[in-house]
């Protein structure tokens, strides 16, 4: 094993909150517990700075260029997590492929957002309509601003990030089923 691996391995089993940086992609650190990975994929439970539920993060592990543990910052998450009782998930998600990665956040959540290397601050909430091996074709869900509700495609080996479980989310969804758009 790697000492990437290895401490990945530490940080699930002892559920060690960390910081992870992907400086190639963009400039800002996800905070989070590592709830599974392997040689390509790292699935985080996010947690904000308030010590609550951020959603779920599936990265890249080639994508990592640094990791932080043990400082001050996160130990406040962690006490902040315990006090308001943040309840870990349990995640059975499939991590052969990033397609599988897809249809198992699909079938467990109903939407996926994902970001892409075109703009990693940008991402997209939707349904999957269809997926093959090279692409994915979504029907996004609107925006709070916008309401627009259209059909996507794009390129899977452009995705370099998947989303779930986020406030964001789960209120983007909530409205747009309210509003029955």
């Amino acid at each position: 094993m790697s000492i990437l691996s290895d401490s990945l391995n530490k940080f699930k089993n002892e559920k060690t909150i960390i910081q992870v940086y992907r400086d190639d992609i963009d400039d800002n650190a996800q905070n989070g517990l590592v709830l599974d990975f392997n040689d390509e994929f790292i699935i985080l439970f996010l947690l904000s700075t308030e010590g609550t539920s951020d959603g779920i993060s599936i990265i890249k592990t080639a994508d990592v260029t640094d990791i932080n543990w043990e400082l001050n910052s996160l130990a406040s998450i962690e006490i902040l997590m315990r006090e308001k009782e943040t309840k870990i998930p349990e995640l059975q998600v499939d991590k052969s492929s990033i397609k599988t990665i897809l249809q198992s956040c699909f079938s467990i959540f109903g939407y996926v957002s994902i970001y892409t290397v075109d703009d990693a601050e940008k991402f997209t909430l939707g349904e999957i309509k269809d997926i093959d091996n090279d692409f994915i074709w979504l029907h996004q869900i609107p925006t709070r601003s916008t309401r627009d509700r259209f059909h996507s495609i794009f390129r899977i080996d452009r995705i370099i990030r998947i989303d779930v479980d986020s406030e964001y989310e789960q209120d983007s969804v909530f409205l747009m089923k309210r509003l029955n758009l």
